[in-house]
């Protein structure tokens, strides 16, 4: 009897771990795409940082990111893994991979398996929050770095594929002609209200979701709209000021500006007369408000959320217009003589992400 209940009870106990599987491995959020990229991202010393510099910035920001690292750029294994399999993914997936020569990390190499003799790499690291989470050296598994299939197999089971989207404004006039519906994000890389919305809100955000979102989520970075120029008429035909867009319009326009947009069929026609307002059927402006000194006192001069706009995902809410601010989170700055009045950077943050928040579970979540 108590070798038939030991054979019972191993027999139950493999039973129950055989039906265990084991747990799925935890993927990274990679956050952005790019749909004109087609090559890997090299980070190299510039005139304003070192390559080591810039690496370190996308670490304490805790990005998530993919880097690739290698030691000699005459070796096949690294010309092999660049060219043959790393631009095919590329390509395909417009993910973004950073490259930095191993020799540019000094004596740290951030988390990479990289052996102190070098002799190993190319290396692959994928970093969650900044830390390397995932990573694989040449000599451990070769074929990763020569297969395409497997190189992609290794990445599909530890990465999430973006949601959010780069285009540029070719595409987006592309996207206004057809009907499909989306969100377009207005941005500008140095301006910090769009750090804020793309590197502090969007990120914590999407982790949050548990399925896919309503409709695809593009970016377009506003540099070479500006550079050319064109912004201030953009602005007017894209219906981020309030020129031709009076209804969701805000001022003479802002970024970041968020954009639900409904293509209708009729995008030509509304380019041809440099009016796209139509199609908008609701906006975000993420912080961008004014504040101005009136008898001592300072108040809110102008902001997005004016109690008219945005009740479609606010509800009914209290204007921000007209109240009565704080002057610890307020800055004066004089320039040419002239007294500049603006909020201290990130103090209207937690305000503005509650209602990006509400934004986004509306149109998007």
């Amino acid at each position: 009897m108590k070798k038939q209940g030991l054979a019972f009870l191993l027999l139950g106990t493999f039973l129950l771990t055989g039906c265990n599987k084991p747990p799925k491995m935890e993927k990274v959020q990679i956050m952005y795409k790019y749909s004109n990229l087609t090559e890997v991202i090299n980070i190299v010393d510039d005139e304003n940082q070192t390559a080591l510099e810039q690496l370190e910035l996308k670490i304490t920001d805790k990005e998530n990111f993919v880097l690739v690292s290698y030691a000699d750029y005459t070796c096949s294994c690294w010309s092999v893994f660049r060219d043959h399999v790393l631009r095919n993914y590329i390509n395909t997936k417009k993910i973004p991979i950073y490259v930095i020569e191993t020799d540019a990390l000094g004596n740290d190499f951030k988390g990479l398996p990289i052996r102190k003799d070098l002799t190993n790499t190319p290396v692959i690291g994928i970093f969650a929050g900044g830390v390397c989470k995932y990573s694989i050296d040449y000599t451990s598994k070769s074929e990763i770095f020569i297969e395409r299939d497997k190189f992609n197999e290794w990445m599909d089971a530890r990465i999430k594929d973006p949601l959010m989207t780069y285009i540029s404004l070719e595409e987006v006039n592309t996207l206004l002609k057809g009907t499909e519906p989306f969100l377009l994000n207005w941005s500008y890389s140095i301006c910090p209200d769009c750090v804020a919305l793309d590197k502090q809100f969007m990120p914590g955000y999407i982790e949050t979701l548990k399925k896919a979102p309503k409709m695809p989520y593009y970016i377009i970075e506003s540099k070479p709209i500006r550079d050319a120029g064109n912004w201030l008429n953009v602005k007017d035909i894209y219906g981020l000021s309030d020129k031709n867009n009076t209804v969701s319009g805000y001022a003479t326009g802002y970024v970041p500006t968020l954009q639900v947009i409904r293509p209708d069929g009729n995008g030509a026609t509304y380019l041809a007369n440099n009016d796209i307002s139509p199609m908008i059927d609701d906006m975000l402006v993420f912080q961008n408000d004014q504040v101005e000194k009136v008898d001592g006192v300072y108040k809110i001069k102008d902001s997005y959320y004016n109690g008219v706009r945005a009740t479609r995902y606010l509800g009914e809410y209290e204007s921000e217009v007209g109240k009565v601010v704080d002057p610890s989170i307020v800055m004066e700055t004089e320039y040419n003589g002239v007294l500049y009045t603006s909020f201290a950077r990130g103090s209207r943050y937690e305000l503005h992400a509650n209602y990006a928040t509400k934004f986004f579970d509306h149109y998007w979540r």
